[in-house]
């Protein structure tokens, strides 16, 4: 979720060539061994990457497999992290899936905070329209990490959920 620049032309030929066979072994892998953790998460990750490289049916693919990822492995860290990833970047109506997995999440990890974790919780709430939580959160994700490389986006998002504009609550 950091700075992206938009390949072209052959450079994204390139990038989708690497990810085409990384994504087929990996298949051949899971028909080997359908419910192994690891490749059913790297699976997932595999599928939400070529869902925002546009693959087609990649996302429901990505939904899939992280699904079964889930259903096999209910404490699966790895495969909760990849449905928080997803979930909260394809569409609000699969927003229950991110906050299961969250929620999974803030569990495991309690009583330790995870970075991660709580940004996601950010996400959530601004997918929501949830600005009062949403400001709530970041000032909480603040206070557990002054220091986050996350800060000054976070500082922003929060000025722009207190504006007028964005005010959408009642």
């Amino acid at each position: 979720m950091g700075d992206f620049q938009v390949a072209g032309g052959a450079e994204r030929d390139e990038v989708y060539s690497k990810w085409a066979v990384t994504y087929s072994d990996v298949q051949a892998r899971l028909q080997e061994k359908p419910k192994d953790e690891k490749l059913l998460f790297l699976g997932a990750e595999l599928l939400r990457q070529g869902h925002n490289m546009s693959v087609d049916s990649a996302g429901q693919k990505a939904i899939d497999t992280v699904e079964s990822c889930i259903k096999n492995f209910p404490k699966s860290v790895p495969c909760h992290r990849s449905a928080t990833y997803l979930y909260l970047s394809i569409h609000p109506k699969f927003i229950s899936g991110a906050e299961r997995s969250l929620s999974f999440l803030r569990k495991h990890f309690a009583p330790k905070v995870d970075e991660e974790t709580e940004r996601g919780y950010v996400f959530y709430y601004v997918i929501l329209q949830k600005n009062k939580e949403g400001q709530k959160q970041i000032d909480y994700f603040l206070s557990k990490f002054p220091s986050s490389s996350h800060r000054d986006q976070f500082l922003s998002l929060r000025k722009m959920l207190d504006s007028p504009v964005r005010k959408t609550e009642k």
